[in-house]
C-alpha cells in the first residue's frame, strides 16, 4: 500500500464514545502547520521557538523584564554541569521581604552560604539590613555584615571598638596612658624634678637661661644691687616732685616749680618776699611808710611811722 500524500493527510482523534473524529484537515501544502492553526509554523526547533516567541533553552537572547512568580520563594537556579559539578547558585526572593544570593554544594541545600538583603519593612534597623547566613546540616546561622550605616558600633570581638567616640573606644580597648607610654591629661612634674630638661624660652614665658646673670641678660634686666652715679650719662630724665625731686633741670625752673617765683631779682611779695632791695622800699611795699604827721586817710592794713618830737 502506497503512503498517502501530505495533502491527503488529515488529523483525527477518538472521542469518548470511541468514534474516530476529524479534528482538522492539514493545509494543501501539508506540513508545517501554521501557528494560527495550532502549529508552530516551522519544521525545526529554532524556527518553532522564533515563530512562537519562545526563548530557546540554549544560546538565546531575551529582551525586556522577566517576571518569575512563586508562592514563597521565587528563584533563579544556576546549575553548572562541567565534570560532575554539583554546585548551585541561586538568586531568590522571599515572601517575608528579603532577597538573597546563595551558593551550596548539592541539591540538599546543606553547607549553604547566602548574602541576604532585607527590606525596611522586614528589618527596620540598618544593623541587620545586610546579613551573611549559613546552613550547616540543616541548622541556620546568621552573621552581621558591618557597614558605615550601622547604628550600633562594631563590637571589640569583631575587630571594632564597640564605641562611638574616642574616649569610649579607649576604655573598651583597655587603652590607658600608662600602657601606651603616654601621660594623662592631668599629669604634672615638679619644676625641681630630674625629668625636667631644657630651659623655657622667652617666647614661652621663661628666661631661656639656667643662671641669674644669663637670665638678666636675656631679659635686659639689672641686678638688685645695681647702682648709677647721679652724674652718669646713663641717668636720664628728671625726678618728679611726687618722688621727692623737682622735675626740673635749671635753678629758675626749680624755683618756679617750688612756687618761689622768679628769684633773679627781688623776691616778690606773693612768693613770700618784699619785692624790694632796700629796707625802706621793702617797708613801703609791705604797707609801712614814714610821714612827718599822721595822714588824714589811708588804706586798711597800712602802717604809718611818725617821728616823736
Amino acid at each position: 500500500m502506497s503512503e498517502p500524500l501530505e495533502k491527503e493527510v488529515q488529523l483525527h482523534a477518538r472521542n469518548a464514545q470511541g468514534q474516530d473524529v476529524l479534528i482538522y484537515p492539514l493545509p494543501p501544502g501539508g506540513y508545517p502547520l501554521a501557528v494560527t492553526k495550532g502549529g508552530t509554523g516551522a519544521d525545526s526547533a529554532a524556527e518553532a521557538c522564533e515563530g512562537l516567541g519562545a526563548v530557546k533553552k540554549a544560546g538565546d537572547t531575551m529582551t525586556g523584564n522577566l517576571s518569575i512568580q512563586g508562592y514563597l520563594y521565587p528563584s533563579v537556579y544556576l546549575l553548572p554541569t562541567y565534570n560532575t559539578t554539583t554546585n548551585r547558585t541561586v538568586f531568590e526572593g522571599s515572601y517575608v521581604g528579603a532577597s538573597s544570593f546563595s551558593a551550596w554544594e548539592d541539591s540538599t541545600g546543606n553547607n549553604r552560604r547566602m548574602l541576604e538583603v532585607r527590606t525596611a519593612a522586614y528589618e527596620p534597623s540598618l544593623d541587620n539590613a545586610v546579613v551573611l547566613r549559613s546552613v550547616i546540616n540543616s541548622s541556620y546561622y546568621t552573621y552581621r555584615v558591618f557597614h558605615a550605616g550601622m547604628a550600633t558600633p562594631v563590637p571589640v570581638g569583631n575587630g571594632g571598638t564597640g564605641a562611638s567616640d574616642a574616649a569610649g573606644a579607649r576604655s573598651n580597648l583597655g587603652i590607658t596612658p600608662g600602657n601606651i607610654g603616654a601621660a594623662a591629661a592631668s599629669h604634672t612634674h615638679a619644676l625641681t624634678g630630674s625629668d625636667i630638661t631644657g630651659t623655657l624660652p622667652l617666647s614661652k614665658g621663661g628666661t631661656g637661661a639656667t643662671d641669674a646673670a644669663a637670665a638678666r641678660t636675656n631679659l635686659g634686666a639689672a641686678a638688685s644691687g645695681h647702682t648709677h652715679a647721679l652724674t652718669d650719662s646713663a641717668i636720664t630724665g628728671t625726678l618728679p616732685l611726687s618722688k621727692g625731686g623737682t622735675g626740673q633741670t635749671s635753678a629758675a625752673a626749680v624755683r618756679s616749680a617750688l612756687g618761689l617765683g622768679n628769684t633773679t631779682g627781688a623776691l616778690p611779695i606773693d612768693s613770700g618776699g618784699t619785692g624790694a632791695s632796700s629796707a625802706k622800699a621793702a617797708l613801703q611795699n609791705l604797707g609801712v611808710f614814714y610821714a612827718d604827721t599822721l595822714p588824714s586817710g589811708g588804706t586798711d592794713g597800712q602802717i604809718c611811722l611818725v617821728p616823736i618830737e
